[in-house]
Order: structure tokens, then sequence, then C-alpha cells
């Protein structure tokens, strides 16, 4: 169980009821996420949409070291084809987050180079998507950094995956802002 679960039950708690239907699929990147978006999220009608792409797309796995599944400038324009997909299908509001940092002690081929590109590909995503209409940016990356002197204590031992302590604070800040940004 990861964040979205715990999330969805304090929503549909409340009494006005909130419905969330995660469409998140694990190890997925922002060009997976379009070839199923039509189906997983439009078909949906949503009212606001959480969108958090990135880690995957940063990453070289099975590929050479060096050479991303998905380039900066791709994601970008596919996190931007998804917003506008988002906002097409009815959403009010779309969230927009920042990814987690990776752990520094993450000992693999090409680590230090993944690191930067998650850090690259979340700077990018401030620039980009700050301050646009119709769009709320969760920086997850910065709220993590600036309240864990030691980040890694929310991951799992892969140092990429979150642990139990990250899925609640995820669900915990995600779901405060989401609820913020929805009154």
């Amino acid at each position: 169980e990861g964040w979205t679960a715990p999330m969805a039950r304090l929503f549909a708690s409340l009494p006005s009821p909130i419905t969330v239907t995660n469409a998140g699929v694990s190890g997925n990147t922002t060009e997976d996420a379009l070839r199923r978006f039509k189906w997983d999220v439009e078909r949906h009608r949503p009212d606001a949409v959480y969108v958090q792409f990135g880690l995957n797309d940063a990453s070289f796995w099975g590929r050479p070291v060096g050479s991303p599944l998905v380039g900066l400038q791709p994601y970008l324009a596919n996190m931007g084809e998804i917003v506008r997909r988002c906002l097409s299908c009815g959403a009010r509001t779309v969230f927009l987050a920042t990814n987690h940092p990776v752990a520094s002690h993450l000992d693999i081929p090409g680590a230090d180079l993944y690191r930067r590109n998650v850090r690259s590909y979340n700077e990018n995503l401030r620039r980009v998507f700050s301050g646009l209409r119709g769009l709320e940016l969760i920086d997850m990356e910065r709220h993590i950094i600036d309240q864990f002197p030691d980040p890694d204590t929310l991951l799992c031992a892969d140092g990429v995956h979150l642990s139990r302590a990250g899925n609640d604070f995820y669900s915990i800040t995600i779901g405060k802002r989401i609820l913020r940004g929805l009154a």
C-alpha cells in the first residue's frame, strides 16, 4: 500500500467526500502515461488531477548510462501535454509535483548521473510550470529537503522507492495541499 490509499480513505470520510481514482502505474514514464491517458484519465472526466512523473523518465534502467528513458525536453513536452489534456477533459485544477530526491547511498552504475537527472527534471518542471493558470505545483523535493536532515530515511533500501515513512509523508503533505487547492 502506497500513499494514495490512505489519502483516498481520508478523502472518502470527509463531510463532502472526494472520490480518488488511482491511475498510477509503477514503472511508467510520461510516454507510457500518454498512451493510456484517454482510458485511464480522460474517460473519468475528473474535477482535479494529481500528476507526478520523472523518476522513471530520468532513469536509464536497461539502457547505456547517460541515455535516460525519456530525455529532458521530451519529458517536459509530455508533461505539458498531460496537463493540457487534464484541463481539456474537465479538470479545474492539475496538481503537478516534483519528485523526491534519490538516495545519497544509491550504489548502482551511474547513480550520480541519475541523481543529477532527477534534480534537473525537478528544476525544469518548476521553471516551466510554475504560475500557470489551473495548475498548482507541489514541490515534494523542496518539502523533503527542507524538513528532513536525511531524506534517505523516507526511502526503501533500494534508494528510489518510498518507505512506509515516505508514503506517510506523501499522503499527509499531498492530501493537505489538494484539500486546500479544492476548497
